[in-house]
């Protein structure tokens, strides 16, 4: 038989019991730690670009991601007549770097249109995906040569599906680093190709290539590994000159011809042309011309390459192998 205090004890012990239980069920069932970070950033900015190197300076937030996470970068509602160049760099990778939206060195600059007061809506990248854990750095740059006077502000979005740290910036108003700017699908910053000649009279025979060039792009054009025995003259007609007209390289109406050596062999290198500057926005015509009296045989191959600081769209050729219109050839000196 159990007397009165038995069964208090049993009791108490019982309440303990219970107790502990639901100790050990907080401890293992309570709610995860809430996440750190915010899911959208939303302020404005401004630059004051006064005296900043070549003028375009920029902005930047360096930004810690996860892997995985779709983001969404806004820089948008520019004003003072800026126009907005954006890039995103990897960890580690500095400032004029592989730039994650356009592939290359160049900062992203799509939509452009002329008038500086016409680019309010700025840059938008949308649903991209963030390959490797890491701190970005989110660059926004107020382009020189486009934009209307030297400050400027805009509104920075950022939206995640996943959770970000807050951007903290930088960079204030600095020198931007990189090369140029693109806007990948709507241009190309390098071509090269292999074009050839089969001149079978005794003229001086032509490829014509048509390119619209952008105003303030900077070139280099070269007609290089020549073969066949093939002498190499090169033009450039602005827009509206006719074939055989001024010719942009010699400022006259002769073909380009330099380092030019006796012996149709030892004119392999052919002729390069190098930081062109292109004045006007327009279809440009560069003529490349096999020189029928100092090469040898009829025909001939030839290596075009064209590199800008700025997209142009690929050279259309318009004429093949046909009979050069211009009077004679010229190297001017520097």
């Amino acid at each position: 038989m159990i007397g009165r205090r038995g069964h208090w004890m049993i009791w108490f012990g019982a309440l303990l019991l219970v107790l502990g239980l639901s100790a050990c069920g907080s401890d293992d069932d309570g709610p995860a730690d809430t996440p750190t970070g915010i899911l959208n950033y939303d302020q404005v900015h401004t630059w004051d670009c006064t005296g900043v190197g070549n003028g375009n300076c920029q902005d930047v937030f360096d930004i810690e991601f996860k892997s995985g996470s779709i983001v969404s970068f806004q820089a948008t509602e520019t004003t003072d007549g800026s126009v907005l160049q954006v890039a995103l760099y990897a960890p580690g990778v500095e400032l004029g770097g592989l730039n994650l939206f356009t592939g290359n060195e160049t900062e992203l600059l799509c939509n452009l249109v002329n008038g500086c007061n016409s680019n309010t809506d700025g840059q938008l990248v949308a649903d991209f995906v963030i390959p490797a854990d890491g701190t970005y750095r989110f660059a926004i740059t107020r382009t020189w040569f486009e934009s209307c006077g030297n400050t400027g502000s805009y509104r920075l979005i950022i939206d995640s599906d996943t959770r970000f740290q807050e951007p903290e910036q930088s960079a204030d108003d600095e020198a931007s680093q990189a090369s140029g700017w693109s806007c990948p699908g709507e241009g190309i910053l390098e071509f090269d190709e292999v074009y050839g000649w089969e001149c079978t009279n005794p003229d001086n025979c032509q490829d014509v290539f048509d390119i619209e060039f952008q105003a303030g792009s900077v070139l280099d054009i070269q007609a290089t590994e020549v073969t066949g025995g093939s002498v190499l003259q090169i033009a450039l007609y602005a827009p509206g000159v006719d074939l055989g007209g001024l010719n942009m390289f010699t400022e006259n109406e002769a073909e380009l011809r330099c380092n030019w050596v006796n012996g149709c062999d030892n004119n392999t290198d052919g002729q390069s042309v190098f930081d062109f500057h292109i004045p006007q926005d327009g279809v440009y015509r560069l003529a490349i011309t096999r020189h029928w009296g100092h090469s040898c045989g009829g025909t001939g191959t030839y290596r075009l390459i064209i590199n800008s600081g700025t997209t142009f769209f690929e050279p259309e050729q318009s004429v093949d192998d046909e009979v050069s219109l211009a009077t004679d050839w010229d190297c001017p000196t520097p």
